[in-house]
């Protein structure tokens, strides 16, 4: 069984491991990128992590839903209205339906976006024309 998943989710938990292992990888790119001062040719590399990432957070997506859809997880009650909100904050966690153990939730805590639009990674204000949009 995978650390923090029931064997209920055990597929969703692969996807979930695959997709914060591409968070990170983005992340020790983008360390590299700012570090080495920016150069051209860690921008292709940047923007293929980038890619990966985009693609394993859409696939956890696309099989949360589907298995909120179908039953197998729980969400407290207003979860998905209030997830629309620029806003929100969580109340209550996601759980299996068949044993109500929590779904771990991954969080992007080193991306923020100020209120002026400006991106910020690891607590440092980025020029534009860097970080997630590369």
């Amino acid at each position: 069984m995978l650390q923090g998943f029931c064997p209920h989710l055990e597929e969703y938990g692969v996807q979930f491991t695959k997709t914060a292992a591409s968070y990170e990888a983005f992340n020790a790119h983008m360390d590299r990128f700012i570090e080495k001062g920016r150069p051209p040719e860690l921008v292709e590399v940047l923007k293929k992590a980038l890619e990966d990432w985009r693609r394993e957070n859409r696939t956890l997506r696309a099989m949360f839903l589907e298995l909120y859809e179908s039953g197998r997880i729980l969400l407290p009650k207003g979860a998905l209205r209030q997830a629309r909100r620029h806003d929100h904050q969580v109340h209550g966690k996601a759980k299996c339906s068949d044993c109500f153990c929590e779904v771990p939730r991954l969080v992007f805590g080193e991306w923020q976006l100020a209120h002026n639009g400006m991106v910020n990674f690891r607590g440092r204000e980025l020029p534009q024309g860097t970080g997630a949009g590369v």
